[in-house]
């Protein structure tokens, strides 16, 4: 579970990324 939880912290900041530069880019 401890593998699953680093991973998915690792994921998380390049999908929040992700989401921002394409709600930015709506704009």
């Amino acid at each position: 579970m401890d593998n699953l939880v680093a991973l998915a912290s690792i994921f998380a900041v390049p999908v929040e990324t992700i989401l921002e530069i394409r709600a930015n880019a709506r704009q």
